[in-house]
Parts: structure tokens; C-alpha cells; sequence
């Protein structure tokens, strides 16, 4: 039951809330939702699982959040607009979906294999998404091209399984806060691969947005006192301020 509670919550919810939600919304909004999930995580795994709410965390899960936030709107200038209200509202339901997976799922991955679990997860999901392919699937997949189909095995076997594979393998023996955490990196990957790939630049705003995100990430994962917090905060600032005035 909570195997199904899992694919009904990492497939089905968080998939379907976040591929309709971006239909209308900016991508920039999209992302600073679904940055929500790792504080969504940190404030549910607190009375659920027992871990520690240290200052030291919560001030790391607000950093990085503002970091997304700083890379997003300032460094790729993609912009804030909540547009569709309904569909904001049913974007949301991705992150929480996600924050839910994490509470749920972190018992189950320290008491079986993750790669099991991760692909009886992914069958299930399958089942339940299925019932929502119709017609317009199946020709869309016919007038697929090569690349296409490269394009669609990277992202099933690649960025879904591999990833959700190496994610349930750190919630199997991390804090769920901590394996959250991560997921404050993908922004900052998405912009690493448009400037190698794309041509796009990098700003100062990027590098401002991408050091505090590193730094609230650190902080997550690692006991450092008051005293190291303040020298961590200020060290990188100083970096980034190297780094735009040169």
C-alpha cells in the first residue's frame, strides 16, 4: 500500500500537477514552486521523522531558496507572473507531491533495496498514468524521428530512472532534508548547460544567485557552529564579489 501511495504521489501527482501547471504559467515561475519542495520536505520531515529543526538548516533551506530565486528571475530573467491562478495552484501540488514522497518514502527505502523499490515505483506509476494516454499518444509517438526517440529514452531512462534511482539510494541513508537539498542544484545545472551548450551568458546575478544556493545546500548538510555559518556567508561573499568586479 504505501508502494502504491509512493507511485500515486512521485508519478501521478507530481508529474501531472507540474506538466499542466507549466502549461500555463512562465518557467520562471514554475521553477521557484518546484524550489519550494526541499522546505516543503524540511517543515514536514520535522514532526514526521523526527529530524532536527537546527537554525543551521533552516537558515541553509532559506538560502538556497533565495538563491533559485536570485537565478531565475535576476540571472536568467525569466520572470515572475502567476497568470493562470488555477493552474498556479495545481503546479503547487508538484513540490508538495514531492515533499510527500520524501516523508513516505524515506522508512520504505531504509528497509528494502532502492533499485527494487524504484522499479516496482516506476511500474506502478506507469499504471496509473496509463489510463490517461489516449489516441493523440499513440500518434505522437509514430511521428517520432531519431532524434526524437534519443530525446524520449534520455529522459525516461536517463533524467527519470537513473535519477530517481540515485535519489531514492541518499533518501535510503540521508535525513530526507539533506537528500532534499540536492534538488536545489538543478536550477544551477540548468544554467551550467545553457552557457556550455546554448551560447547563453552567465551574469553577475547568476553567480550571486549560484553562491548562495551552494552555500544554503552546505549548511544542510554539514554541522557547522554559528561562528563557522557567519565565516561560510561571508567567504562566499567576498567570492562572488571577486568574481563581478573582475
Amino acid at each position: 500500500a504505501r508502494l502504491a501511495l509512493l507511485a500515486l504521489l512521485g508519478v501521478g501527482g507530481y508529474h501531472l500537477a507540474l506538466n499542466y501547471g507549466q502549461q500555463f504559467v512562465s518557467s520562471g515561475t514554475a521553477s521557484i514552486v518546484i524550489a519550494s519542495n526541499p522546505a516543503l520536505t524540511f517543515l514536514l520531515a520535522v514532526p514526521l521523522l523526527g529530524e532536527g529543526a537546527t537554525p543551521m538548516r533552516a537558515l541553509g533551506v532559506g538560502l538556497a531558496f533565495g538563491g533559485i530565486v536570485v537565478v531565475v528571475l535576476l540571472g536568467r530573467g525569466e520572470g515572475w507572473g502567476a497568470g493562470n491562478l488555477k493552474a498556479l495552484l495545481v503546479l503547487t501540488v508538484a513540490p508538495l507531491s514531492w515533499a510527500l514522497y520524501n516523508i513516505i518514502g524515506k522508512p520504505l527505502f531504509g528497509k528494502h533495496d532502492p533499485l527494487a523499490v524504484t522499479a516496482y515505483f516506476h511500474l506502478l506509476g506507469l499504471v496509473f498514468l496509463l489510463p490517461l494516454a489516449g489516441p493523440e499518444l499513440v500518434e505522437a509517438t509514430r511521428a517520432l524521428d531519431a532524434t526524437g526517440w534519443a530525446a524520449l529514452l534520455f529522459l525516461g531512462f536517463g533524467a527519470t530512472l537513473t535519477a530517481t534511482l540515485f535519489y531514492n539510494i541518499a533518501l535510503s541513508s540521508l535525513p530526507a532534508t539533506k537528500t532534499a537539498a540536492y534538488i536545489y542544484l538543478i536550477p544551477l545545472v540548468a544554467a551550467a548547460g545553457g552557457v556550455l551548450l546554448l551560447g547563453e551568458s552567465v551574469t553577475a546575478w547568476m553567480v550571486v544567485g549560484g553562491a548562495l544556493v551552494l552555500t544554503g545546500v552546505g549548511l544542510v548538510e554539514r554541522g557547522y557552529s554559528d561562528d563557522a555559518i557567519q565565516k561560510i556567508i561571508g567567504g562566499n561573499v567576498l567570492r562572488v564579489a571577486r568574481c563581478v568586479l573582475t
